[in-house]
């Protein structure tokens, strides 16, 4: 895991290859396709990233994995799991301190997710094969379909770029963090 400093308040942990033990309750999935060149990126890759950011009163939070697989094919199918359903307490996240986090995805953030992977034009940056989001935690009061659309954007940024955290001003932009 590595935190990065994007300045104050914001906070940022990512993790690659390796993710935080978080039993993800799984109730439906959102699907999305997008046309694809080919293979690009021709194996598996693992990244999440958990993010904090401190908006004057408010705080926003969002944990997600994403895991591509690449397979010859003309496309790229995105699987987002959601769930009807409250998980468990996060207690190692970023705003546990804060605001109650639990696994899971809500259902109504799947679609915001598809739409930062969209943003990205991600069947260009990542080549044909299944992008799939199974795991996630959110907040009860500062977790957005926004914020997990951001994060979205950031792990098709770091799946294409196997996970080069280099450059900050692109990861700020990514995320939003004006």
């Amino acid at each position: 895991m590595i935190e990065l400093k994007l300045g104050p308040p914001h906070k940022i942990r990512i993790w690659a290859g390796e993710i935080p033990k978080l039993p993800c309750a799984v109730g439906e999935y959102v699907n999305h396709s997008l046309s694809s060149p080919g293979l690009i990126v021709k194996d598996r890759q693992l990244v999440g990233v958990e993010l904090f950011i401190r908006a004057g009163a408010r705080s926003l939070y969002g944990f997600l994995v994403g895991e591509f697989l690449s397979m010859p094919s003309e496309a790229l199918a995105i699987k987002v799991a959601t769930t009807t359903q409250v998980g468990e307490v996060v207690d190692w996240a970023l705003l546990r301190n804060i605001d109650q986090v639990f696994a899971g995805l809500p259902v109504e953030y799947g679609t915001s997710i598809i739409q930062g992977v969209i943003e990205m034009d991600a069947g260009h940056l990542l080549g044909s094969g299944v992008l799939q989001f199974n795991c996630a935690a959110h907040s009860l009061v500062g977790s957005s379909g926004d914020i997990f659309r951001r994060i979205a954007r950031l792990i098709v940024y770091l799946l294409s770029n196997r996970g080069d955290l280099s450059n900050h001003d692109k990861i700020r932009a990514l995320l939003e963090l004006g």
